[in-house]
């Protein structure tokens, strides 16, 4: 799976709340992710600053959960 945004900062967790409606993503992609990772996206079509973020995912449980 890819998402991308149009920030150029790498991943970083944010600090969560319950009534929070943003900065759970990275949380989740580091539980269920067995591997994932971050690249910048430069050129014309992407604009000066923006980044792909990456993972893999298997269809077995995350370790987390046995």
């Amino acid at each position: 799976m890819t998402v991308w945004d149009s920030s150029a900062a790498p991943p970083g967790l944010r600090p969560l709340t319950a009534g929070g409606e943003s900065g759970r993503g990275l949380h989740l992609l580091r539980l269920l992710a067995d591997r994932w990772s971050h690249y910048p996206l430069t050129g014309e079509r992407w604009g000066p600053a923006s980044k792909v973020v990456w993972c893999e995912i298997s269809r077995k449980p995350p370790a987390a959960w046995t």
